[in-house]
C-alpha cells in the first residue's frame, strides 16, 4: 500500500505535466459537442480555435435543424473548449434567432435567420424588421446597441479640424491625413501633426499598407521631390527618408503594397523601386521592361506598356474564383480566418468556410477595410465602423472626405 500512493502521486504529477505541455503547445483545435439550452433546445456546436498572431481566435457554427449560425470570436479562454455557457433562442412566425453566452459572461449580438437567410441584429435594425420577443430580451439584459446622444469632440489641426466621438472602438488607432500632416485617433489619445510645408492633395503621392501611411513630398508643378514620409497607423509616429539621389521625376505614383512593402513607378522612366524602411533605401525591381504588380492572389511580373503606364494599381483585396462567381463581386478582404464582400447592392457579408451571414447594407460605403474582424468605410463625409459588438455607427466626422477618399485614413490594431 505505501508504494501505490507515490505511484498514484507520480501518475497525478506526469498527468499534469502532460496538461501542461498540451495546453502550452496547442495551436489550433476541432472540437464539437451537444448543447442544451435553458429552454430545453439541442443544438451542435462546433468550435474552431486557433492561436494566431497573438490572439485567440474562435469560429463557433451552432446548428439546430437545418438552421446554421456562425459567430467569430476573440477571446483568451486559455485554450479551453466548450466555451459556450448558454444560449437563447427565440422564434417569431418563420423567422428565428439565437443569443449565445460564452464563458466569463461575453455576450454577443443576436444573429437571426429571416427568410431563409442568416442575418445579423445590425441588419434587422436597418430593415426595420421587428422581433418583438428578442428586443424585451434585450433590453431587460441591457444588451440593446442602440447609441443614443452620441457625444463628438473636436480635433483641430494648424488648417482643417474634424469631429471624432466619443464612444471611438477602443484597440484601434487610426489616422486621417490632413494635406499637410495627420490626425491621430484612438480611445485614449487624439493629437494632430504636420510633417510638410504644403499641400499634398493629389492621391497619386499616397499610398497605403496595413501599418503604415507612405506620402512623397511631391507637387506637379515640381520636376522632383526629395523625401518620402511614413506614419505609423499603431501609434501615430512618423518618420522620413530622403529618397533625392534617385533623381525621381513628380510623373511618379504608388502602386500599391504587398506583404507590406510599398511599391511606386515613375513614369517618366519607366522605373519601379521598392521602398525598403529597414535599410532606408529605393531598390529598383523593374528589369527589362517588366515591372511588379499584385493581381489578388500573388506577386506577378507585368510587361509595361509605356503609353498606359500611369494607372497600374495593385488589386485591393484579395482574388477567389468561387467567392466572386457565387456572389457576383471583385470586392473581397480577408481578416483572420474569414472573408468579407460587398456586392453589387451594397450588401456586406462575413463568409466562414462554407456559411456566410448578411451583416449589413451600405452601398455608398466607399474605401472599406477590415482590420481585425472590423469593418470602416467612409461615406459622404464620415467614417464608419462595424462589428458585431459595436454596431454600424459613424466614428469620425471629416468635410474632407466629401471631396476626397482614396487613401485618406488608415486602421491598424494597438
Amino acid at each position: 500500500m505505501k508504494k501505490i500512493i507515490p505511484i498514484c502521486i507520480s501518475l497525478f504529477l506526469l498527468f499534469l505535466f502532460y496538461e501542461f505541455i498540451v495546453v502550452l503547445l496547442v495551436k489550433e483545435y476541432d472540437y464539437k459537442y451537444e448543447f442544451n439550452s435553458n429552454n430545453n433546445k439541442i443544438f451542435n456546436i462546433e468550435e474552431k480555435y486557433k492561436y494566431k498572431d497573438k490572439k485567440h481566435l474562435y469560429d463557433i457554427t451552432i446548428k439546430k435543424g437545418k438552421s446554421t449560425y456562425i459567430y467569430n470570436l476573440e477571446h483568451n479562454y486559455h485554450k479551453d473548449k466548450s466555451i459556450i455557457e448558454d444560449l437563447y433562442y427565440f422564434k417569431e412566425k418563420n423567422n428565428e434567432c439565437i443569443l449565445p453566452v460564452f464563458k466569463d459572461d461575453v455576450y454577443v449580438s443576436p444573429e437571426c435567420i429571416v427568410d431563409g437567410k442568416l442575418v445579423s441584429y445590425e441588419y434587422l435594425k436597418q430593415k426595420n424588421i421587428k422581433f418583438e420577443k428578442l428586443e424585451k430580451f434585450l433590453i431587460k439584459k441591457d444588451l440593446n446597441q442602440e447609441k443614443k446622444n452620441r457625444k463628438k469632440t473636436n480635433l483641430s489641426s494648424t488648417s482643417l479640424n474634424l469631429n471624432y466621438y466619443n464612444d471611438i472602438l477602443d484597440d484601434y488607432n487610426i489616422i486621417v491625413w490632413n494635406y499637410k500632416g495627420y490626425f491621430s485617433i484612438n480611445s485614449k489619445e487624439q493629437f494632430s501633426k504636420d510633417i510638410i510645408d504644403f499641400d499634398i492633395y493629389d492621391s497619386k503621392y499616397l499610398g497605403k499598407s496595413n501599418d503604415k501611411l507612405y506620402i512623397m513630398n511631391a507637387s506637379s508643378d515640381d520636376v522632383s521631390f526629395d523625401y518620402i514620409y511614413t506614419i505609423d497607423l499603431k501609434d501615430g509616429s512618423s518618420d522620413k527618408m530622403e529618397v533625392i539621389e534617385y533623381e525621381l521625376s513628380t510623373n511618379i505614383y504608388f502602386n500599391g503594397s504587398y506583404k507590406n512593402n510599398m511599391y511606386l513607378l515613375d513614369c517618366s522612366s519607366n522605373k519601379q523601386y521598392k521602398v525598403d524602411l529597414e535599410d532606408e533605401k529605393l531598390i529598383e525591381v523593374s528589369k527589362e521592361n517588366n515591372i511588379k504588380y499584385y493581381n489578388g492572389k500573388k506577386l506577378i511580373n507585368q510587361k509595361l506598356d509605356s503609353i498606359a503606364n500611369n494607372n497600374i494599381k495593385f488589386k485591393e483585396g484579395i482574388s477567389n474564383n468561387k467567392i466572386e462567381k457565387l456572389y457576383n463581386t471583385e470586392e473581397i478582404k480577408k481578416s483572420n480566418t474569414h472573408y468579407y464582400i460587398k456586392d453589387k447592392e451594397g450588401n456586406f457579408y462575413r463568409i466562414t468556410d462554407d456559411n456566410s451571414i448578411l451583416l449589413f447594407n451600405m452601398k455608398d460605403l466607399e474605401e472599406w477595410s477590415v482590420v481585425d474582424d472590423t469593418i470602416f468605410g467612409i461615406k459622404d463625409d464620415k467614417l464608419y465602423a462595424y462589428n458585431d459588438a459595436y454596431g454600424l455607427y459613424p466614428i469620425i466626422e471629416y468635410s474632407e472626405f466629401a471631396y476626397r477618399k482614396k487613401n485618406m485614413y488608415g486602421v491598424a490594431r494597438k
